[in-house]
């Protein structure tokens, strides 16, 4: 039991230290972006298509059970939610991160704002997946732990590239916030559950946008081989830890 409780709990923590030593990683002080950042793109592609979309659908299967009635009036409504949040958060992402950073980190735009509250939810989604989390020892909770470290890496890297200041003065310090809340929401809980039902469906959304726009390196600095090896390892480790739970 104080395994399946604290483990996670350090898991979070190795991500809240991701969070907040980021800036000072030597590997990140070169112009050009590094080749560690292909690998984290194809972390987040694989999890996006093998961990959120799979959630999506599961969604989608039980708000049309009678018991939880259903959210919207439509039969694909998850699904549309999604898209919702994929065009919100492109538009967004389109118009605040294509200016200069001195200018995007001057003051707090509205699409700054919701930027910050896509990704606090984010990371509080993150915190209640490894609270509600069914261990099945610490073999796979390392493996968790090295999929969530790569994924969130590439997400902080573009966030602090491009918002320097308010990732280091707000960022960093609001996403491990929500990410220790999700986790006490699981653990203390069940009552989240729905409501981290309907964040999912805009969330998947605005990670489908992250992970095609920001975690894909530009041409001049993709690591082809690097990405494809990435998207196979992850792809294997998230069916093998599915395949335990399962057995579990």
């Amino acid at each position: 039991m104080k395994m399946d409780l604290f483990a996670p709990l350090l898991t979070i923590l190795l991500l809240c230290g991701i969070n907040f030593t980021l800036p000072r990683w030597r590997i990140f002080q070169r112009e050009s972006p590094p080749a560690i950042l292909s690998v984290s793109a194809g972390t987040g592609l694989a999890y996006v298509f093998l961990e959120m979309m799979p959630k999506l659908a599961k969604i989608q299967q039980l708000t049309l059970l009678p018991e939880y009635g259903s959210i919207f009036p439509l039969q694909n409504h998850a699904y549309l939610a999604a898209l919702a949040g994929f065009i919100i958060f492109f538009l967004l992402a389109k118009r605040d991160l294509q200016g200069d950073e001195e200018s995007s980190d001057a003051a707090w735009s509205r699409a700054t704002v919701v930027l910050a509250a896509f990704f606090a939810l984010y990371n509080a989604q993150v915190g209640f997946f490894l609270g509600d989390w069914e261990s099945s020892g610490l073999l796979s909770q390392s493996l968790v732990a090295a999929v969530f470290g790569l994924h969130i890496m590439g997400l902080d890297y573009h966030l602090w590239h491009h918002y320097p200041v308010h990732y280091v003065r707000h960022f960093r310090g609001l996403f491990c916030l929500f990410m220790l809340l999700g986790w006490l929401g699981a653990v203390l809980t069940h009552e989240l559950y729905g409501l981290m039902m309907i964040t999912t469906q805009f969330i998947t959304g605005a990670i489908i946008v992250m992970a095609i726009r920001a975690e894909l390196p530009a041409k001049e600095n993709t690591h082809i081989p690097l990405f494809l090896s990435s998207v196979a390892i992850t792809s294997c480790v998230i069916l093998v830890l599915q395949a335990r739970l399962l057995d579990a």
